[in-house]
């Protein structure tokens, strides 16, 4: 359902990485379901707005980049490519306080990014160190995110990003008993054996 329960859209999975979407104006008392994205081979996610609609895919890109489409003009020809396949993996999209936060896969950890919803980047958010991250959930219009961190030198923590005041505080944490103050997590890179 988009924010302001003006389309319905629906799929139809017909294994993994096949699956076809549908929608519905419920605006529109004589509409009858439309399809958005069909017989295309790919792991494909929609994400649903009033006038437009995203489309977070590895068609053709094993790292996963995002587009989006209107839905009066839904085809493949008439995407526009919002956020390219880059280097790091694509994980999530999502539209948060009417922004595109990204959570990607940069050298084996978490990260969140924002952009605008035409893909200009915003910024970057800082996390506590290297770990992994799960959401980041929010509201389409709303002013705060929350995602929750985990890393080996800090037990699973939830942040608030407050986008009004572009500041991250710990929203909760586990207490795990342990002082892990002394504990530091590094990143470090060797050849391998192929010079790779």
């Amino acid at each position: 359902l988009s924010p302001h329960a003006k389309r319905l859209m629906f799929s139809s999975w017909k294994g993994w990485s096949d699956v076809d979407y549908y929608y519905d104006d419920l605006t529109d008392a004589d509409s009858t379901l439309r399809p958005l994205y069909t017989d295309m081979e790919a792991i494909t996610t929609l994400i649903m707005l009033d006038d437009r609609f995203f489309i977070f895919t590895n068609l053709d890109a094993p790292r996963y980049r995002l587009f989006s489409a209107t839905y009066d003009r839904p085809e493949r020809e008439n995407w526009v490519e919002v956020i390219p396949q880059r280097e790091s993996i694509l994980e999530e999209v999502d539209v948060i306080g009417g922004r595109l936060v990204t959570k990607s896969l940069r050298h084996a950890s978490s990260v969140l990014e924002m952009f605008t919803l035409t893909g200009e980047p915003i910024h970057e958010l800082p996390t506590p160190d290297l770990g992994t991250i799960y959401g980041p959930y929010g509201e389409y219009d709303g002013g705060e995110l929350f995602f929750y961190f985990t890393s080996f030198n800090e037990p699973g923590t939830i942040y608030r990003y407050d986008f009004a005041g572009d500041s991250t505080e710990v929203w909760a944490r586990i207490d795990a008993g342990v002082d892990v103050s002394n504990l530091e997590v590094k990143q470090v890179w060797y050849p391998s054996k192929d010079g790779t």
